[in-house]
């Protein structure tokens, strides 16, 4: 199975890419890498819409993809956030870029099997020193390539359907995409679906760059690995 790490675009309110965010001295990006490499995972990438060279030096191949997505903005945000799951035949495991993954999260991540379709997120019982008062998207495991590109369809069609105003209810909105894959209602907050598998161990994302030194802080008092 390929790891592809989804880095993104521009961030204009940050001054360098919210995976390059150095936390104890490393970027995000390259803690995960060096943890799937230290779990005998090989095959890795990185996707990114950047048009720079900003990830080119770290020894993993660099898959381009076009897309407009900007911002958090409801009314506001352009392109389609989903175009961040490059397209591929094989089978592939998604990891959102600007996670911080303790070592027994993303082993979960790696683990865990499937033949079809599963969604990682943070889950109650939080782990100790969780900052965020809600649960956050880590990963997908693709193996059924042609059912999760579908789904991606239906999304690029509802967010159409939204003629410029946003049409999901929630953020981060990889959440929506699991609900679209699992049948489920739009209209209401489903904190689980049946291809949800929740991770108890630390993993958080930044939203800001004032938030790297607190989870410092946070991985100091709780000594996470």
């Amino acid at each position: 199975m390929k790891y592809i790490i989804m880095c993104g675009g521009k961030y204009d309110a940050f001054k360098k890419q919210r995976p390059l965010i150095e936390i104890n001295g490393e970027a995000l990006v390259n803690r995960t890498i060096r943890l799937l490499k230290g779990f005998g995972i090989n095959d890795v990438a990185i996707s990114t819409s950047l048009e720079n060279n900003s990830f080119d030096l770290l020894g993993v191949q660099v898959y381009k993809f076009k897309n407009s997505y900007h911002g958090l903005d409801y009314n506001k945000s352009t392109g389609y956030w989903c175009d961040a799951f490059y397209i591929t035949d094989e089978p592939v495991c998604y990891l959102m870029g600007d996670v911080y993954y303790s070592e027994a999260a993303l082993k979960q991540i790696v683990e865990t099997e499937t033949n079809d379709i599963l969604f990682f997120g943070t889950d109650v019982p939080y782990a100790k020193g969780y900052p965020k008062k809600y649960q956050e998207p880590l990963a997908f495991k693709v193996v059924n390539q042609n059912k999760f590109q579908k789904a991606c369809d239906e999304f690029r069609r509802l967010q159409d359907l939204g003629q410029g105003k946003w049409p999901f209810i929630r953020t981060p909105i990889a959440w929506e995409l699991a609900q679209i894959i699992s049948n489920q209602p739009l209209n209401k907050i489903i904190v689980h679906t049946p291809i949800f598998v929740g991770v108890h161990s630390f993993a958080s994302d930044i939203d800001y760059e004032s938030e790297a030194l607190e989870l410092e802080k946070i991985i100091k008092e709780y000594k996470i690995d």
